[in-house]
């Protein structure tokens, strides 16, 4: 457990502000690359449903997806 808090208090001191292009691509190989969203290809694989709705005020249809 020590050797956890030690991992993170050390994480805790790294300011990238501080690092040169060369640092901070060296920390990027050691951390890895973190990706958020889906590609555009899983996203066009995901099924989609059509719904339909209808403005009961003045009876306009709308179509969402």
């Amino acid at each position: 457990e020590d050797q956890i808090n030690d991992v993170q208090d050390s994480w805790q001191e790294v300011d990238p502000d501080e690092y040169s292009y060369e640092e901070l691509v060296a920390l990027g190989g050691v951390v890895g690359t973190e990706r958020r969203g889906l590609s555009a290809d899983t996203l066009a694989s995901l099924p989609s449903v059509t719904y339909n709705t209808k403005d009961m005020q003045d009876g306009n249809t709308e179509q969402y997806v």
